[in-house]
């Protein structure tokens, strides 16, 4: 799958692009925000740290998760070429902002990820961080099952 290659000027962004998806978090208190595939300016959403953190928890105060669209993270590995290994999108996204995948990329190689050459330190961190990604997803898991599986 290809994504869109978005290049738009950062004045287009706010002025244009970003009014609604910002009216969405804020005046509508979104629960979560999924990126897509698109790459805005030659970087992909769901890995965008100045757009994840700096924009949508920072400006926008996003107090939700943010999830990744289906498969996108392993898309922009395998089809966009936006990393050289698996474990750089991994940390790609996690540095960026990305609380949860919305596929299996993440749990298939975030733990090689951390224990790749990783200070104890560093470890201790991931092991935490995969901790809450397990946490998250059972609990999307369980409120999609109640909300939409009945």
């Amino acid at each position: 799958m290809s994504a869109v290659k978005a290049v738009v000027t950062l004045q287009d962004l706010e002025d244009t692009f970003n009014v609604p998806f910002r009216s969405c978090v804020v005046d509508g208190r979104a629960a979560s925000v999924m990126c897509s595939y698109k790459q805005v300016n030659g970087m992909p959403t769901y890995a965008d740290e100045s757009f994840l953190r700096g924009t949508i928890r920072g400006k926008w105060q996003l107090e939700g998760y943010i999830v990744s669209d289906c498969d996108s993270v392993d898309v922009f590995f395998r089809d966009q070429h936006y990393t050289r290994t698996h474990e750089d999108a991994v940390a790609a996204t996690l540095r960026a902002g990305l609380d949860l995948d919305c596929g299996p990329f993440l749990a298939q190689f975030l733990m090689v990820s951390c224990n790749d050459g990783l200070n104890p330190m560093q470890a201790a961190v991931c092991a935490i961080r995969e901790e809450s990604f397990i946490k998250k997803a059972n609990m999307c898991a369980a409120f999609l099952h109640s909300r939409f599986l009945r």
